[in-house]
């Protein structure tokens, strides 16, 4: 049998950009990251995360989306000018999705400890009602936002 994982990180994707242009009223740009840049390293989880992106532009050919890309092109106009030049990204990705669990993980940890960016999530999707996740050692205003942000996606479940 045929590994399609690829096929569930363009959902995650496609479903995340769907969330944020809802919550932000702002346009979805979805970067698929990894350890590589468009093929400067070659493995099975290089492969998947090219093949969801292509395979989401495929599916929305509207949507900005581009990968597989390493953090700095992905975020960074100034590296994306160097790594990824023809990209239509062009470092400006607001829709983060990596390539699993462990790596998105370690990556949420590691923004919401050393940055001052607000980071909302993990986030359940494609539920038939909202449920969303905290950590242990989050902050009350962590747990506020969530509940707020439940309580939103509760009210315009149709809308997602």
């Amino acid at each position: 049998m045929k590994n399609h994982g690829y096929l569930a990180l363009s959902e995650i994707a496609k479903v995340s950009a769907r969330t944020y242009e809802w919550l932000f009223k702002k346009q979805a740009k979805v970067g698929f990251l990894s350890y590589s840049t468009l093929g400067s390293a070659k493995s099975a989880s290089t492969e998947k995360v090219s093949k969801a992106a292509m395979h989401l532009k495929k599916k929305v050919p509207n949507l900005i989306c581009e990968g597989e890309l390493q953090i700095d092109a992905a975020i960074m106009p100034e590296v994306a000018k160097m790594k990824s030049p023809n990209g239509e990204l062009k470092g400006e990705a607001n829709v983060l999705i990596f390539p699993d669990i462990n790596a998105g993980n370690i990556a949420y940890k590691i923004f919401e400890r050393f940055s001052n960016v607000h980071m909302y999530g993990p986030a359940c999707q494609g539920l038939e009602k909202p449920i969303n996740d905290l950590s242990r050692a989050c902050s009350v205003e962590r747990v506020c936002d969530t509940i707020a942000i439940t309580a939103v996606q509760a009210q315009e479940k149709d809308n997602i």
